[in-house]
């Protein structure tokens, strides 16, 4: 990826509301873009997406079939399109790429899950149905903390919360916790061994690295643990 030909790509989007939805002008947009879009950002992303790629290869029957440059390619040119929005006050660059490659690989783990069960099937899926038996799913995990949720979603989830947490020793604590079935707070902090304070501060750190994520499997996940 050349910088150059980013950065015109840019400029042409200036004026198409990439920051609508921010608080951020779109001068102060574009300095921030500026100073983080180096290589050692590209560097960052690509080691990360490379991680990913490997750990749901082995974990899954999915297969890579673009490779983690087109996919980093393919996240800046949504961030430029405007359909995927970038707050600099929130999140730094880097991150938020390895989200938009994250959440890219999900939805094509998930359409792999889907075009599995036609096959077996041989009929369209019944989404209506598909959707009462998740909420019953949902239901049924409520109602017993003490299990760890099974379903593919759980996993997905866990995997991109690793990798965006990384860095974050409590955030990957509480995600440990979650791992073993401890999903209400009392039961996360002793756990854990965070004190109270800890644990609110992780948490609010975690539910912002979960915005990030598909905002369907987000639902879900936060259906289970709340």
């Amino acid at each position: 990826m050349e910088d150059n030909n980013t950065l015109q790509q840019l400029e042409r989007t200036e004026s198409g509301g990439t920051w609508e939805t921010t608080a951020t002008s779109p001068k102060q947009w574009r300095a921030q873009f500026d100073r983080q879009f180096t290589n050692a950002t590209v560097e960052r992303v690509l080691k990360q997406t490379i991680a990913l790629i490997a750990e749901v290869e082995v974990v899954t029957p999915w297969r890579d079939q673009l490779g983690p440059d087109d996919r980093l390619n393919a996240a800046v040119l949504k961030l430029l399109e405007g359909s995927r929005r970038w707050d600099p006050e929130r999140v730094e660059l880097a991150w938020f790429l390895i989200g938009v490659i994250t959440s890219d690989v999900s939805h094509e783990l998930e359409r792999q899950t889907k075009q599995k069960q036609l096959s077996l099937d041989n009929e369209i899926l019944d989404l209506d149905s598909l959707e009462q038996e998740m909420s019953e799913a949902i239901e049924d995990e409520r109602t017993t903390k003490r299990e760890l949720p099974r379903e593919s979603w759980w996993s997905e989830f866990m995997l991109s919360m690793r990798l965006l947490a990384s860095d974050d020793l409590r955030v990957l604590a509480i995600l440990s916790a979650y791992e073993e079935g401890k999903c209400e707070r009392r039961a996360v902090i002793q756990h854990t061994g965070l004190s109270a304070k800890q644990h609110d501060a992780a948490y609010r750190r975690l539910q912002l690295l979960a915005e990030q994520i598909d905002d369907q499997l987000r639902e879900l996940v936060h259906a289970a643990i709340v």
